[in-house]
């Protein structure tokens, strides 16, 4: 886990006036026009929605006028900022199963930690219009929130929320609702009056600034609108519109209040102020706003009612948007012969307006009031176009933009490739990933990362790859690979504009056999995770072109099955798929302050009606609670505890280590199981008997983190020693196309066939990973026995002979042994020119034998995979000598005998 790689627990770390929130999915067929009703087996097929992270399912609540389909989880259904439901989770276009809103939740005093908890939904309706009403209450404050669809404004969802604190009630400096963002949706910020600052894409950063930037970033702009996914079809934009703040005292008198946006790719929060301003602007927050703030109440009996709008537009720009909301205004034609292609329009002074996403070479159009504006054509390669033009009351036709055509570069065909694109001689390495929106620009104009760089383009040798790609013109140098077994392959070439040519350059060889092993990824994420937005396909792809021959979904709270996606790519008769999920808990509980942490399932069974399609619950609860539900499904799974300690070494809630759920203290590998902190993690549930322990396997190299591997080793070796069997795993963690599926990976012994994919055997599968029986590499592959034993075996001799064969491609350094006996390094060499390796070892005692090698990345290595380094580790050998009696002596805590 990067910084890049669990973004949902990085949105819910920032402290005071952000939060967590946004956006999910949709997709019924068109129903009766005005619906508000609460979800069923009867009428699930025209309530459930469609889209890439739709999720409400029987029990759920729906909300429809034809036009907008909208899902409210039931109170029951917990969302990962709360332990209760209530939230808006799905959002679309009836019909169409474009759904990227991830959720909307409401929270008190701009604070993460209150979210407001829903007791109840009551469903309401007129010939006009269809309702939702949601009631919940925190902290001595009542919150009830209306959804409203309506045959007025088809397009429109109405929120509308009165907030009264009770007489024992908790101060209530502010009120807000929050969507999430979280590199999903981007988000584009705009005044429609002119009368504030517009961010557009390029919103000022604050998260780690502190509270003057905070100050600074807020704004009284009217809308925010989260534009979903450029590659994601059917496109989609929510259009966030703040109507009114204001509050009723006990006589009716209203009083208009102070409200603010606040966003970035993370998350959106509208918020109000309880009191208006005495000496701060109510337009400009800033240091005196805040200053003020701290002093602000709501008194008990007035009512804070905040009202706002989410405008649904069908396509993936602010237009979809904007053009609703000045649907009188003159409607302005052009033409643009390239695509795709965005034009970005901006008032005068360079304030964004709105931006028009194309598609297809051809005319558009958009709306605008009457004005100067300037306007900026983006496309791929490199290329733009500005021009100024000036509308008026009547329609306008600015004519045609014509833009140079690119350097293209035909893509070989036929053959599974990662194609790694560098920049030679002064050129850029090429972003494949860039949607033309500017996102990965600072206010300045200085670049920023918001997305890792995507410089490498996924072939699975089928029909659906991409035939070209446009790049900038300049010099390049193109390596090909396929993962650890295969060759590199390298060309360097000269693209000048306007030129098309085909790049010749040889597929990846095999180097290296792997008889008996299967290479699998146990952690991938794609769109329908609610932490990024990259279509399965591209997952897929990414895996595909890597070397991984076991695809599994891994997707947060959500039990999605990638095999009808692996068959519409035609890859189904050599990629098996097993469905898995990761159970992702955020929520601060009575049971677990810091939630949980992050666990991996599978396989796990779909259940296509169900809300997350059938994911266990996991916000307040321990783990043993889970692993009770996981158990009690039929059939064998593995467990895998994710990413278990924090990149920087800090408390994380999702790194479980870092304080262990209930215990609220980091995990102490000096310290034996019985002692504090660690004893919570022994207790067990008087009812089931599990143990907050009790994972199958526990990731411990997760991306390309050596630092984080390191501390986490020392907490398995320490598990080990106590005699708990958990299984180490490495995975990438992927959750975009800049982090290749597969590095680190898994190498499963697994004797039998998986092409075609109908001969694999998921059980077998599944047994030996339960066992240990698998390796962790970012390239190198072992092959590692004790006395005849390999990992997950158990030796029973106390002398014996480790041998070691080390393989690895050419282009994978690889320097240095080491081997490690119940957790202590007792050998370490440099392996040089001799790959065979034999070490006498004598083991005093039971314990266990582990082995990993190093290589230092350099040349090809460093260049296909930057920031990588070549490293693999074994599972443990288990050594048990069998005593004078003949009975056999046995961890206590082992699972998989």
């Amino acid at each position: 886990m990067s910084k890049y790689e669990c973004p949902v627990t990085m949105a819910k770390r920032i402290a005071g006036f952000l939060l967590l929130v946004l956006i999910t999915d949709a997709g019924p067929a068109r129903a009766e026009p005005l619906v508000a009703t609460q979800i069923d087996a009867d009428n699930a097929a025209s309530t459930i929605l469609g889209g890439s992270v739709a999720i409400g399912g029987v029990g759920d609540w729906a909300l429809q006028n034809g036009e907008i389909c909208a899902v409210i989880a039931d109170p029951s259904h917990p969302t990962d900022a709360a332990t209760t439901g209530g939230a808006l989770i799905d959002l679309g276009l009836c019909g169409r199963a474009d759904d990227q809103l991830i959720f909307y939740v409401e929270v008190l005093n701009n604070s993460g930690d209150q979210v407001v908890p829903a007791s109840r939904i009551e469903t309401g309706g007129d010939d006009a219009a269809a309702w939702l009403d949601v009631f919940g209450a925190r902290d001595g404050v009542e919150v009830t929130t209306r959804y409203a669809l309506d045959l007025a404004e088809p397009r429109r969802l109405r929120i509308r929320t009165s907030v009264t604190p009770g007489p024992d009630a908790s101060p209530l400096s502010s009120f807000g609702g929050a969507f999430l963002n979280v590199r999903s949706l981007s988000p584009f910020t705009v005044s429609t009056t002119g009368t504030s600052p517009s961010y557009g894409y390029v919103y000022p950063a604050f998260r780690e600034s502190g509270l003057g930037a905070l100050a600074d970033a807020a704004t009284s702009a009217d809308l925010v609108v989260a534009v979903g996914a450029a590659d994601l079809e059917p496109g989609i934009a929510y259009g966030q519109r703040a109507v009114a703040a204001y509050v009723r005292d006990a006589s009716g008198k209203r009083t208009d209040l102070p409200r603010f946006f606040l966003t970035d790719f993370f998350s959106t929060v509208i918020f109000a102020f309880s009191e208006p301003f005495v000496f701060a602007d109510d337009d400009d927050l800033g240091w005196l706003g805040l200053i003020e703030t701290r002093f602000m109440d709501l008194p008990a009996g007035d009512v804070l009612v905040l009202e706002q709008e989410i405008w649904v537009g069908e396509r993936a720009d602010v237009s979809s948007v904007t053009d609703l909301l000045f649907a009188d205004a003159a409607l302005v034609t052009g033409r643009i012969d390239t695509a795709p292609a965005v034009v970005h329009i901006d008032r005068p002074g360079g304030d964004p307006f709105t931006e028009v996403r194309i598609a297809q070479p051809g005319p558009f159009t958009v709306r605008l009031p009457p004005g100067s504006y300037g306007l900026r054509v983006e496309a791929t390669g490199g290329r733009s176009q500005s021009r100024t033009i000036e509308v008026g009351a009547d329609a306008t036709d600015i004519g045609a933009f014509s833009l140079t055509g690119p350097a293209e570069l035909v893509l070989p065909r036929g053959s599974p490739m990662r194609l790694v694109f560098v920049g030679i001689d002064g050129t850029d390495d090429p972003d494949f990933g860039d949607d033309l929106r500017g996102a990965n620009r600072r206010r300045d104009g200085s670049p920023r990362r918001v997305f890792p760089l995507e410089n490498a383009i996924h072939l699975t040798g089928r029909d659906g790859d991409p035939a070209s790609v446009a790049m900038r013109p300049g010099r390049y140098r193109v390596l090909a690979t396929r993962g650890p077994e295969f060759s590199v392959e390298s060309i360097a070439f000269e693209l000048a504009p306007g030129t098309r040519r085909a790049l010749a350059i040889d597929p990846p060889r095999r180097v290296l056999e792997t008889p008996g092993l299967i290479a699998a990824d146990f952690h991938v994420h794609s769109a329908p995770s609610n932490d990024n937005a990259t279509p399965t396909s591209s997952q897929i792809a990414n895996a595909v072109a890597n070397g991984s021959e076991v695809l599994i979904s891994t997707e947060h709270d959500h039990v999605f099955d990638l095999a009808p996606t692996v068959e519409a790519m035609g890859l189904a008769d050599e990629f098996p798929s097993i469905v898995g999920l990761e159970v992702t808990s955020e929520a601060s509980s009575g049971v677990a302050p810091l939630s949980i942490g992050h666990a991996n399932v599978f396989p796990v069974p779909v259940q296509p009606l169900a809300h997350q399609r059938g994911a266990v619950q996991s916000e307040g609860r321990r783990w043993r609670d889970i692993i009770a539900d996981l158990r009690a499904m039929p059939g064998a799974r593995v467990i895998q505890l994710n990413h278990a300690r924090s990149e920087s070494g800090e408390q994380e809630k999702g790194a479980f280590f870092t304080h262990l759920g209930p215990a609220v203290e980091a995990f102490d590998p000096d310290e034996p199981l019985e002692a504090e902190p660690n004893r919570v993690l022994i207790e067990r549930d008087p009812q089931t008997g599990l143990r907050d322990i009790d994972f199958d396997a526990m990731e411990l190299l997760n991306g390309s983190d050596m630092g984080r591997y390191e501390v986490l080793r020392e907490d398995w070796f320490a598990l080990l020693r106590a005699g708990e069997k958990i299984v180490a795993t490495a995975n990438s963690d992927s959750h975009f196309r800049g982090r290749p599926v597969g590095t680190p990976r898994n190498y499963v012994r697994y004797e039998g066939e998986v092409v075609p994919a109908s001969t694999f055997d998921e059980a077998r599968f599944v047994e030996s990973v339960l066992q240990g029986r698998v390796f962790g590499t970012t390239g190198p592959i072992l092959d590692v026995d004790f006395a005849g034993s390999g990992p997950g075996d158990t030796a029973t001799v106390r002398d014996g002979m480790l041998r070691v064969r080390i393989s690895a491609a050419p282009w994978v350094p690889v320097e240095e042994l080491r081997v490690y006996v119940s957790g202590e390094a007792v050998e370490t060499r440099a392996i040089g020119d001799g790959r065979e390796i034999e070490i006498p070892l004598t083991l005093e005692e039971d314990g266990f034998i582990t082995v990993e090698v190093r290589g230092e990345p350099t040349g090809s290595y460093a260049l296909v995979l930057p920031g990588v380094t070549p490293f693999a580790f074994t599972n443990p050998i288990w050594e048990r000598a069998t005593e004078a009696g003949g009975e056999e002596r046995t961890h206590a805590g082992s699972r998989h005998d």
